[in-house]
């Protein structure tokens, strides 16, 4: 174990370094010298707060002449409309999270291709690209963000809490609701649910739904051959978060829930599982990803599951920095040095690691699925805009809820595509 990550434990707190009123006042100033000195600001989400501290410190560590000062917005919506602000706002971050591709509100595709973005192909880590990755973050052959890790996405549990119940990972949606049965005979419950971000637990759902069935779903949708709404497939991912619900697999406030709130019941042992991208362990797992452990969100049958796995973690500087040569160090830094200790707190995969399939104890779940080929890119990253993914996550707890019908709530999803 690291002694970065033994002094750090306790940073899985999700709590914001820097309040978002305040971020005026964390701007960056300080002189760009041929050093690398002086000061720059980074933004992130919560959610990164756990794995990219200890990496922020051990940078500060080892250059003392650059002050990198950091706030953390709320992950979720709540983070890609602070970042976006921030930019059109004249006070753009000197370095950032940013998600790989199209489909999010903080997506660096879009960026990139409205000049918002420092062109970043001749750093030394952007030759090592993963060709899965590539479209996510260039731009007519230019490389836009640095790519920190791969991210398998799934269901997020703690091995000893459904052992204790006699229960073991789900390998079948029949599974899962026999765990959320099981979580309420014991006043529990089975998952826990940010209904503000549903859309994201969607996606994961849709993976051995939609996707298993048609891998191209994405590019049929781009070229307007299929919809959400007519999609058989979708409105069983919508139907199977209604039977989660009848079941009563989620905790209770789980339609309004954040991503932060949605944790807590989790770390507090109110709920066995939840899902999410693995990257979530840094924020749950409180500094001990090897007492939890992830699988994919299973589908009717092992055959028909699929693993999502993401490249969407990405930072970027902002054109208009004003301390380039600080801010190149720092992502060198964190592309170099801190891989490691950012993957392990974080619980997801370096690149090295992810090119040669090594998953680590927390992820080896995975690992069948990757070996039988059965794994598929994360879906929204080449949806068209950000607006579909934020209106998804309304269209689950509608239709959940029984605000809307399945189809008149995956049409609102249609209607948001490319905004």
């Amino acid at each position: 174990m690291s002694s970065i990550k033994k002094r750090y434990r306790w940073m899985a707190v999700i709590a914001g370094a820097c309040l978002i009123p305040a971020l005026a006042a964390c701007s960056s100033g300080g002189d760009n010298t041929a050093s690398g000195g002086g000061t720059i600001r980074f933004l992130g989400h919560t959610g990164l707060q756990a794995s990219m501290d200890p990496v922020i410190k051990a940078f500060k560590e080892a250059h003392p002449d650059i002050d990198v000062q950091v706030q953390y917005s709320p992950a979720g919506p709540t983070y890609g409309q602070t970042l976006i602000t921030q930019i059109q706002g004249g006070n753009a971050p000197d370095v950032f999270y940013g998600n790989g591709g199209t489909g999010a509100t903080e997506s660096l595709i879009p960026l990139a291709k409205s000049g918002k973005l420092l062109d970043l192909s001749d750093q030394p880590w952007a030759s090592g690209m993963p060709k899965e990755a590539a479209d996510m973050y260039q731009v007519d052959g230019k490389t836009y963000g640095l790519v920190m890790d791969a991210a398998p996405h799934g269901v997020l549990f703690k091995p000893a809490s459904l052992n204790a119940l006699g229960l073991q990972a789900p390998e079948t949606f029949a599974d899962v609701l026999k765990i959320c049965a099981a979580a309420r005979a014991q006043d529990k419950y089975g998952i826990a649910l940010a209904g503000q971000s549903a859309g994201f637990a969607a996606e994961i759902v849709a993976a051995s739904i939609v996707y298993s069935k048609s891998p191209d779903w994405n590019a049929q949708k781009t070229a307007n051959k299929v919809t959400f709404a007519d999609t058989p497939e979708w409105q069983e991912t919508l139907k199977r978060f209604q039977q989660m619900r009848d079941a009563e697999c989620f905790q209770p406030g789980a339609e309004s829930a954040s991503t932060p709130q949605s944790f807590q019941p989790m770390t507090a042992g109110q709920t066995l599982m939840t899902i999410v991208p693995s990257g979530a362990l840094g924020s749950v797992a409180a500094g001990s990803p090897q007492d939890w452990a992830m699988v994919p969100f299973p589908g009717d049958t092992k055959e028909q599951t699929r693993a999502p796995i993401g490249y969407q973690d990405g930072l970027a500087v902002a054109a208009g920095t004003k301390n380039k040569a600080a801010t190149l160090e720092f992502l060198k830094f964190v592309a170099d040095q801190g891989a490691s200790t950012r993957a392990e707190l974080s619980g997801t995969v370096t690149l090295a690691d992810a090119k040669n399939a090594k998953m680590p104890q927390s992820l080896k779940g995975f690992e069948p699925y990757i070996a039988n080929n059965q794994t598929i890119p994360r879906s929204h990253d080449t949806w068209a805009g950000g607006g579909a993914l934020n209106t998804l996550s309304t269209a689950v707890v509608a239709s959940m809820t029984g605000q809307a019908s399945i189809p008149d709530a995956l049409k609102t999803v249609d209607a948001a595509w490319g905004k």
